[in-house]
């Protein structure tokens, strides 16, 4: 069976020697407690109660407190608590509950109609199957209860020897990092090597608000994916600065992210040439080669972005999409807006990383040449942006107008449809005096049958409310073409590469 990060082991950056090493520390799974507590669940002869004793036996009161600990949880879960050791019931309140929940299963056995019969018929008989019918059922309670109550222990247990592994590496010689299983926004950061810093930011049990980031800086600079720009589609462009990685919410991405951090220490620390190469220059060339792309034929370049949609991608970069299935659809009907959509936000979008860039080019020589040709491009293709604002905001007012339209009819039917509305519910109650559960639908139903008119007339309205309804999702469509446009062009203004307000 597969071991999982945090639950099995921690892992750890350790540095020896001048090296970085990624490792992974055993934890503990105290198999004979969880044994014993396992068989106090199969032994009908012990109660919930017994296993408290257990339990507390194991853990002194001040070894009981709570852990902010996800695991075993799915760390995408949403309303995930940490961990609690288990709450206990006393002797006294257990048997009052036992005798609670038997007095609810007699209750509910003399309620079926056919144990009502059998006990007029034959009372003897009844009392028989009550007696079964309430011990097969007592017992599969109990037996619930300790089940509950081992899932609780286990959990507490599990995050009791991963609390404690965690504060016995923490002081080790040579640690550098540590995974973590914390719910909720966490940041930590490591210095791993005098050159190279971690920053790990996690919110892990908030559904899909959870995320799973790195960020590297080397020799104080942020090492960024310059290259998800091109890659992916409408990805948080804040987030893509702010971190190096985004990774799958999942325990998996432990190992992951520390495999990333021992290759990239020891390329720094080794061969610096190898590493500018691999995390800065390579990256800022796959960046410059999509955007040439996507500028040169922007339709192609989201035709295959769209055949990716919704696929996963890869495992370092799961969490950044490329289309979601909505904008897939979009870009079905709308591919000439879609297409400059893309290419706008991608060249612009780069202009994020330009104060970055610049911090980079004062000790690598050759990165002025690509900011240089970023801001060519993004001045290049300001005129075609605001061409499309124009066109765009044509298309609006003719659709607010048509919008205005339709309302108006849709308001003339809706007053002819009011009398026979009041006609409606003043049958309704009527019928509502002979029958209290009759349905206001059905009264209109049998209204339509008589009213042949006020049928047509809810035909009408019906489509015209769905007219409406087809000019509003194009209406909310152009808008927020527009608005993507118009922060494309405010991203070039800020630059300061607007040439018209120079």
């Amino acid at each position: 069976m597969a071991k999982t990060a945090n639950m099995d082991y921690l892992c750890v950056i350790r540095e020896r020697n001048n090296k970085t090493y990624f490792e992974r520390i055993d934890i503990p799974t105290s198999t004979e407690l969880v044994s014993t507590l396992e068989g106090m669940v199969a032994n009908t002869g012990v109660s919930v109660v017994d296993m408290q004793s257990r339990l507390d036996y194991a853990y002194p009161k001040k070894e009981r407190e709570y852990m902010n600990y996800v695991s075993p949880y799915s760390y995408g879960n949403a309303y995930i608590s940490g961990t609690n050791y288990p709450e206990a019931i006393s002797l006294s309140d257990y048997n009052e509950h036992l005798a609670s929940h038997k007095t609810f299963l007699r209750e509910s056995f003399a309620e079926e109609k056919e144990n009502q019969y059998l006990l007029k018929q034959q009372p003897a008989e009844y009392r028989r199957q009550l007696d079964k019918y309430i011990e097969e059922k007592m017992a599969k309670y109990v037996e619930s209860l300790k089940v509950q109550y081992l899932s609780q222990a286990k959990r507490f247990i599990m995050a009791k020897n991963y609390t404690n592994t965690l504060n016995g590496i923490k002081s080790k010689p040579g640690i550098r990092m540590y995974s973590t299983d914390t719910l909720g926004w966490s940041d930590f950061k490591y210095q791993v090597t005098e050159d190279i810093r971690i920053q790990l930011g996690t919110n892990f049990g908030y559904g899909s608000a959870s995320y799973f980031r790195l960020c590297m800086r080397y020799k104080g600079i942020d090492i960024l994916p310059y290259s998800f720009i091109v890659k992916y589609y409408l990805a948080e462009r804040r987030d893509i600065i702010r971190f190096t990685r985004m990774y799958n919410v999942s325990h998996v991405s432990w190992d992951v992210a520390f495999d990333f951090v021992e290759e990239a220490a020891n390329t720094a620390a080794e061969d610096t040439e190898a590493f500018v190469q691999k995390y800065i220059f390579d990256e800022i060339h796959q960046m410059m080669y999509g955007l040439e792309k996507v500028l040169k034929d922007p339709h192609a370049y989201a035709d295959k972005l769209a055949e990716k949609a919704c696929l996963p991608t890869e495992y370092n970069y799961l969490t950044v999409r490329n289309m979601n299935s909505e904008e897939e659809s979009r870009f079905g009907a709308y591919p000439e807006e879609m297409s400059m959509v893309i290419k706008a936000e991608k060249i612009t979008g780069a202009l994020d990383f330009v104060e970055n860039l610049t911090k980079l080019s004062s000790t690598l020589p050759g990165i002025g040449d690509s900011i240089d040709r970023i801001k060519e491009m993004s001045r290049e293709i300001l005129p075609d942006i605001r061409a499309a604002i124009n066109k765009l905001v044509s298309e609006i007012g003719n659709l607010q107008e048509k919008k205005a339209k339709i309302e108006h009819s849709l308001e003339l039917l809706q007053a002819k449809a009011d009398t026979h509305t009041l006609e409606i519910d003043t049958l309704w109650e009527l019928r509502k005096k002979k029958d209290e559960t009759v349905s206001r639908t059905s009264v209109e139903e049998d209204y339509r049958a008589k009213h042949p008119d006020y049928a047509e007339l809810c035909v009408k309205i019906d489509k015209i409310e769905n007219d409406l309804n087809r000019t509003l999702r194009e209406l909310r469509l152009r808008e927020e073409f527009r608005n993507n446009f118009s922060d494309c062009v405010r991203r070039v203004e800020n630059a300061g590469l607007d040439s018209e307000r120079q």
